[in-house]
């Protein structure tokens, strides 16, 4: 068995991923990380709730997806979500959502959190194709 912990961390080491966190449930929860510079419990506590919150879902494309290159575009449209984000470190992010193998509503997040990042959108069809190893996992 391959478990979930080990599959993220080894994403994390093959692609360079500074930190990985997975989001499930509903009303959306930390529910697994990895990489580096993870936050520390009470500090997600206190921001993890932030895809919960009004008009950040709306920022996914119709795929499922949302790209970030730098958060800082949110300070204007969504300024308590571009706080919080900027609290637990987050300079720029991707994020695909995605159902478990129960059909929990996940959320994949791909951090950069040493100074933004543009992310390579040749590589998003990897990001995708990890979702989807993701979805035959039980995350919640």
């Amino acid at each position: 068995i391959y478990l979930l912990e080990k599959l993220l961390d080894d994403f994390v080491i093959n692609f360079g991923i500074q930190r990985i966190m997975i989001y499930a449930g509903k009303p959306y929860r930390v529910v697994s990380t990895a990489g580096e510079q993870h936050a520390t419990a009470e500090l997600l506590s206190e921001t993890e709730n932030y895809v919960n919150l009004d008009g950040y879902l709306q920022q996914f494309d119709a795929s499922g997806i949302l790209l970030m290159n730098n958060v800082k575009f949110l300070e204007d449209k969504l300024p308590t979500i571009y706080t919080l984000l900027r609290k637990i470190g987050i300079c720029s992010l991707i994020q695909i959502q995605f159902t478990d193998k129960n059909g929990n509503p996940s959320i994949l997040s791909l951090e950069s959190v040493k100074g933004t990042t543009a992310w390579n959108r040749s590589n998003l069809h990897y990001y995708r194709l990890f979702a989807q190893v993701l979805s035959h996992y039980v995350i919640l």
